[in-house]
C-alpha cells in the first residue's frame, strides 16, 4: 500500500478525524467527477433503509453501549472507524463532531437513538449479541442480515473506489 494511505488506517478514531475532515476539504471536490457521489447516494438509501428496520434494537444497542463498560459499543470499536470510514460518512452529509476523548469507555458515535454513523465500521455490522438475535422475529432478521450483507459488500466497493481515487491523486495524506 501507498506509504501517505497507510495513514489513514491509524487504529485511532481521534487520529482518524482530522485526516477525514482534511481528505474533504482536499478532495471532495474532484469526488464528484469520479461516479462516487452515485454510489454513495445509493448506498446511503440502502443504510437508511437498515436504520429505519433497526430503530429498536439500535435502542437495545444504546442503552447496552452507554453500561461504564461499554457494552460492545465500546471505544476500542470505535477506533475501528478510520479515516476511510469517516470521510464516507462525511460524503454522505453526515454532520459529525468530533469525537470527545476519553469520557467514558463506550463508543463516541453512540447516542440515546444508537450509532451516529450511517457506514459503520464493520465489526458494527457483522456482530450479533444474543439479546439482540433474541428480540428479533426469525425471519424478520433473516432480512436484516441480508440487507447488512448488502450493507457490507457497498461499503468496501465504496472505499475500494475512494482508494482508488486517492491513489491516482497521489493524495499526500
Amino acid at each position: 500500500m501507498n506509504p501517505g494511505l497507510d495513514r489513514l488506517y491509524p487504529g485511532d478514531c481521534q487520529a482518524a478525524w482530522p485526516l477525514a475532515q482534511q481528505l474533504m476539504a482536499e478532495e471532495g471536490p474532484r469526488l464528484a467527477a469520479t461516479g462516487l457521489l452515485q454510489e454513495v447516494s445509493r448506498l446511503v438509501s440502502l443504510a437508511e433503509e437498515l436504520e429505519n428496520r433497526m430503530s429498536e434494537p439500535n435502542r437495545v444497542c444504546a442503552a447496552c453501549g452507554a453500561r461504564p463498560d461499554g457494552g460492545c459499543c465500546s471505544q476500542a470499536i470505535a477506533d475501528e472507524a478510520d479515516a476511510i470510514l469517516l470521510l464516507l460518512n462525511l460524503i454522505a452529509g453526515l454532520k459529525l463532531d468530533k469525537p470527545p476523548v476519553g469520557t467514558s469507555l463506550a463508543c463516541p458515535f453512540l447516542d440515546q437513538d444508537g450509532c451516529r454513523l450511517l457506514f459503520k465500521p464493520i465489526f458494527c455490522l457483522n456482530y450479533d449479541c444474543a439479546r439482540l438475535k433474541g428480540g428479533c422475529d426469525p425471519e424478520q432478521f433473516a432480512r436484516y442480515q441480508r440487507q447488512r450483507a448488502l450493507l457490507l459488500q457497498g461499503q468496501w466497493r465504496l472505499e475500494c473506489l475512494l482508494l482508488d481515487h486517492l491513489r491516482t491523486q497521489r493524495c499526500p495524506v
